[in-house]
């Protein structure tokens, strides 16, 4: 993938924007607009995020060159 630059490109942009936004802008709706079920969506992220945090400290996939 890395050899196909507007693969790449795409890529990046996705991850360095829809990545964070679309989470972050789903729980603010869901602040306002369903406060129960943002309880739930806020917990379920944060477990998420820290599972991969421990899965990214214990197997690093990537190498200093």
């Amino acid at each position: 993938m890395a050899g196909v630059g507007w693969l790449k490109g795409g890529m990046n942009y996705y991850y360095g924007t829809f990545h964070f936004l679309v989470p972050l802008s789903l729980l603010g709706f869901l602040y306002l607009r369903r406060p129960a079920t943002y309880r739930w969506a806020r917990t379920a992220l944060a477990i998420a995020t820290l599972m991969a945090l421990v899965g990214f400290w214990a197997y690093p996939l990537a190498r200093r060159a």
